[in-house]
């Protein structure tokens, strides 16, 4: 995986750590190979990486892919999968995404995810959002169209929910909890879920366990994989390119506990206890 390096010369994955301390636990033994790095100023970037087609693809709107050549000498070229941090700002990582019913939205269904810098974030947030700009910079000027930059100031990450389905592919049938009306399994033999989004989260020992979709809910603090996914689009009004980042996992780092709110007869009002819910120690009136 490829980590991003800050203005300071400090990873911004190491920036997150000193701010999460959960995530300090979890990041401090890792390997910190330079040669995974990406580089930060365009010149480097554009010797570290390149454009190559997708072998194998079975999408026509997805013919390239982003890759970079390790320093190292006889390791082959590889993918770029970048690793980025924040603060869930909002989710919908269920099987079937924002899809709403109709065959005909099949294509636009999404799965997503938006991070944020939360209270202390802002420095690493912007760092990253730097690079992934200068990233999609790089990758319009190499195939050679216009580009035009966001003043969003959050990361949106998705991954689409259906694959178009080739005749003589088969894929399989959807169980009732990720499609609960079976909408999604009677167009299957047009349109097919063929992926399955990795969630998890990181256990005190640093071991990993899977969590279901509604295990990240707003606020977490996660840790992510990604992909620029490289789309052109055809049709009556001319050609287009999107470079969305592709979500490939999601690891919970850190979830804030639910808040109680206990009603006090007595004062009036509410008072919130941030650390969750112990319903062995409450007391309860009558």
């Amino acid at each position: 995986m490829s980590l991003i390096l800050g203005g300071d010369a400090v990873l911004v994955r190491d920036a997150w750590a000193a701010i999460v301390p959960t995530f300090h636990q979890s990041v401090a033994h890792e390997n910190k190979s330079q040669e995974d790095w990406v580089p930060r100023d365009l010149p480097d970037l554009e010797k570290w990486a390149y454009i190559g087609p997708y072998i194998g693809s079975r999408d026509a709107t997805r013919r390239f892919l982003l890759f970079y050549t390790p320093e190292a000498e006889h390791r082959p070229p590889r993918q770029v999968v970048m690793r980025l941090q924040g603060y869930v700002e909002a989710a919908n990582l269920a099987t079937l995404g924002n899809w709403n019913g109709h065959p005909t939205s099949a294509p636009r269904a999404v799965q997503f995810l938006v991070l944020g810098p939360g209270k202390d974030g802002a420095k690493p947030h912007g760092e990253q959002m730097d690079t992934i700009e200068r990233i999609r910079r790089f990758i319009f000027a190499y195939l050679q169209r216009s580009y035009s930059s966001s003043d969003d100031n959050s990361l949106r990450l998705q991954r689409r929910v259906f694959t178009k389905v080739t005749e003589g592919e088969h894929y399989r049938r959807l169980d009732a909890i990720e499609d609960p009306g079976g909408r999604a399994n009677r167009i299957r033999s047009r349109w097919a879920v063929t992926h399955k989004l990795d969630i998890g989260r990181r256990n005190v020992d640093g071991t990993l366990s899977r969590l279901p979709f509604f295990g990240i809910k707003r606020g977490d603090f996660v840790d992510v994989t990604v992909t620029f996914d490289i789309t052109n689009y055809g049709g009556k009004a001319g050609s287009s390119m999107t470079v969305p980042l592709q979500l490939l996992q999601v690891v919970q780092v850190y979830s804030p506990p639910p808040t109680k709110i206990i009603f006090s007869r007595l004062a009036g009002k509410a008072s919130i206890q941030t650390q969750g819910f112990n319903f062995a120690d409450d007391e309860m009136e009558e």
